[in-house]
């Protein structure tokens, strides 16, 4: 049983980090996208990686969501 839930926690952490590559790709082409750096902090703070997701939180916070986000 601990081999079926090592796997499945191994899956979603590379699904994470897939995701985090995906949004980081983005935020190279748009930095300005607010829900990026929002998905990007969501992820970090879901693999407990408190720096980044601070560091991501953190610039989401210095911009004003725009329309073009929604």
């Amino acid at each position: 049983t601990e081999n079926i839930e090592e796997a499945k926690i191994k899956d979603g952490v590379n699904t994470i980090n897939e995701i985090i590559q995906t949004t980081v790709n983005e935020i190279e082409k748009n930095p300005e996208n607010f829900k990026h750096w929002i998905l990007l902090g969501h992820c970090y703070l879901t693999l407990s990686d408190m720096p980044n997701a601070y560091s991501a939180y953190a610039h989401a916070l210095t911009m004003e969501e725009s329309e073009d986000d929604s």
